[in-house]
């Protein structure tokens, strides 16, 4: 019984796919998908669903790499972010961190929060005038969990994967070379 990186020959066949490069990339999607989800749901910011409906990814392998893609709807950074309100008289802006804000010139349209205030019995252009005027509060649903600790885990995931893989390769090689293919 031969072994390459201590890893035998019957290890060697039996690597379950998720231990592949591509398989360790979509758990770590599924995951991240399902931790976002929680995440919206944790912060009370899971309505409609809609948002969370747009959390999607992709995996491809280009030939020579993967790339794993991560996309969502572009309000989804709103919500994370948060956005800067124009403020006005009495009115207390919300805590935001990024860098989106609304200007006077460019309310956004009520038809954007039509669902929501209907769901909640509220007239929409009052939801509008008060998310212009008071912003939206940054909620880091992403932030934070899209850290540091996960891209590290992920990326010790990929180097057991790979060596995984690149052990694979070098055995099948090594076994047609023996065998005189």
């Amino acid at each position: 019984m031969s072994s390459i990186f201590g890893i035998s020959d019957v290890q060697l066949r039996t690597i379950p796919p998720e231990s592949t490069i591509g398989g360790v990339l979509q758990t770590f999607g599924n995951k991240l998908q399902e931790a976002l989800v929680q995440s919206l749901k944790n912060k009370g910011a899971y309505d409609s669903g809609n948002l969370a409906q747009t959390i999607v990814f992709g995996v491809e392998f280009l030939g020579q790499a993967w790339e794993f893609q991560l996309k969502m709807d572009d309000y989804g950074t709103f919500i994370d972010e948060g956005v800067e309100g124009v403020g006005g008289e009495g009115i207390v802006k919300h805590q935001t961190t990024g860098k989106h804000r609304f200007s006077l010139n460019n309310k956004p349209s009520a038809s954007h929060f039509r669902g929501w205030a209907e769901r909640k019995g509220i007239n929409m252009f009052a939801v509008r005038e008060s998310v212009f005027r008071k912003g939206i509060k940054a909620n880091k649903f992403y932030t934070d969990v899209v850290n540091e600790s996960l891209i590290d885990k992920l990326v010790l995931d990929l180097e057991k994967a790979g060596a995984r893989e690149i052990a694979v390769g070098i055995s099948e090689g090594l076994k047609g070379r023996i065998n005189g293919k």
